[in-house]
């Protein structure tokens, strides 16, 4: 077995990996700094183009169960599977998915989901007893509530967030609107019955799942332009659509799933982003190991075994893994072309994003009113930035910037143009980021970009409260990930993986 591409997770858990990426080099006004691209659309265009593995070695392998995606699913399974024989497949060069990180000197930072937010009491139970198992959360018997451990990386109520719109400057982005109260109000008859994972959802609020929120609103009779656009920045920020597409039920969970009107419950946002909870899952599986670098192209069911062909980029060779089940937390959209003989109900829709990163000197750079999440509204595609040094401050020569963009479905080959030339969208971000801040971003030391063309599913109308694994043609073989028709968020994510393998 190659050590270079089987690693121990514990070693995993502790050292950071080193980024693979594209490297560039570009002039920006008078800086000249490296860009390095991540992406891993080589990937489908191999599963696409007719790529000959067969001309390969390969390499054979066995196990009960196979999990394909090393994300907050995938990982979770395997933390369901403590004990038993599984092996893990993860096509990019470290652990993480869409909460991923990277390194620079002597920091680290995420290129992905980079928070989440303290659990009301009602929340599934099993993930609760997970995170609490993993040492993440504790529960305060005086206050009646789960609290985060490590209280760190709790980011300061006082500097957690700033809108800016137009020549506004806000708190948050319902703030740019006078109707706010009342949209609180149409808001508060659905505070707690929205739990996560979200198929603990009474069945009395099923319905709202069968239109889009706009109409829902309408139904209110709160029209405003500006609330409009504030409704659409948050739900694009955390759903990748607007009020048009995103269903009721999955926007009004938005807002009324934790007591965010009455409790401000507090924001929990490590250094490395949500790559921490994968960090953990590591140390909590130390004993199992993980394939890098690696993508299943083919799958074929032979008897009551699993044979899955997978290709390892870094060595350039097939590895053929046999399993009694495959536990699926990749991106279901591929299946077509790896398992075409499975079948499942599939209409899910993606959207596109674009995570960028600034790594700055840490000297002389200094915002007047510094705030951890700095939300745009307004500006194409661009949602905003985080600035790590407010975030968590540690004693370090350099800080970061993230810069966040989504696309729309239609607009994901404009992510090819950014893989081909960045320098172009880097200097969108750096003058957006220049604007509202009315500071200059320099010197620029790099840029890292992590290109994500199916970064997350589209809570559309009638997304929701389904399960794949219900109407699937194979039983041996689980769906695990938010695009098993949940919500987009971390605690549906590991619901999803450890829910999957209740009868297994």
């Amino acid at each position: 077995m190659n050590r270079r591409s089987f690693i121990k997770l514990g070693s995993l858990a502790s050292v950071p990996l080193i980024l693979q990426s594209c490297h560039s080099k570009t002039s920006a006004g008078e800086q000249d700094f490296e860009i390095k691209v991540e992406s891993l659309h080589t990937i489908g265009h191999k599963l696409t183009s007719g790529f000959d593995f067969s001309k390969y070695p390969k390499k054979q392998l066995k196990t009960e169960f196979l999990i394909v995606g090393g994300g907050v699913a995938g990982f979770s399974a395997l933390t369901k599977l403590k004990g038993r024989e599984a092996i893990l497949v993860e096509a990019s060069d470290k652990p993480g998915g869409t909460s991923s990180y990277a390194t620079y000197k002597d920091i680290i930072f995420s290129q992905g989901a980079h928070y989440d937010i303290e659990y009301p009491n009602y929340y599934g139970e099993e993930v609760l007893m997970l995170l609490e198992e993993l040492k993440v959360v504790q529960f305060d018997d005086i206050l009646n509530k789960w609290e985060f451990v490590e209280k760190e990386y709790i980011i300061p109520t006082e500097k957690e967030s700033i809108t800016y719109f137009k020549d506004q400057i806000v708190e948050d982005p319902l703030n740019i609107s006078e109707r706010e109260k009342a949209f609180v109000d149409v808001i508060r008859p659905y505070l707690g019955k929205l739990p996560l994972p979200t198929r603990l959802i009474s069945k009395d609020l099923h319905h709202l799942n069968s239109i889009n929120f706009r109409d829902f609103l309408a139904s209110t009779k709160l029209n405003d332009d500006l609330l409009d656009r504030s409704l659409d920045y948050q739900f694009i920020d955390d759903y990748g659509a607007g009020m048009n597409e995103v269903s009721a039920l999955a926007g009004l969970h938005y807002f009324a799933c934790r007591p965010y009107f009455s409790e401000n419950p507090l924001t929990f946002s490590p250094p490395e982003g949500n790559y921490y909870f994968i960090r953990k899952m590591l140390q909590h599986n130390h004993e199992k190991e993980v394939l890098l670098n690696s993508f299943v192209f083919q799958i074929k069911k032979n008897d009551d075994e699993y044979v899955t062909s997978v290709w390892n980029e870094e060595e350039q060779q097939v590895y053929e893994i046999k399993s009694k089940k495959i536990i699926y937390s990749g991106k279901k959209h591929a299946l077509k072309f790896i398992y075409p003989d499975l079948k499942f109900e599939n209409d899910i829709a993606y959207a596109p994003w674009l995570v960028m990163n600034f790594i700055l000197p840490n000297i002389g750079f200094k915002f007047g009113d510094k705030h951890w999440q700095n939300d745009v509204i307004g500006e194409k595609d661009f949602m905003g930035f985080v600035d790590s040094r407010v975030q968590f401050d540690v004693d370090s020569n350099y800080r970061n910037l993230t810069a966040y963009y989504c696309f729309k479905p239609e607009e994901r080959a404009y992510l090819l143009d950014v893989f081909k030339d960045p320098s172009n969208l880097v200097q969108n971000a750096k003058s957006i980021i220049e604007k509202y801040v009315n500071i200059r971003l320099d010197p620029i030391q790099e840029v890292r970009i992590k290109l994500m063309g199916h970064a997350m599913p589209i809570p559309k109308k009638n997304y929701l409260l389904k399960d794949m694994n219900a109407t699937s043609s194979d039983p041996d073989f689980l769906f695990a990930g938010v695009d098993n028709h949940r919500l987009p968020l971390l605690f549906d994510a590991m619901d999803s993986g450890l829910n999957c393998l209740t009868d297994s």
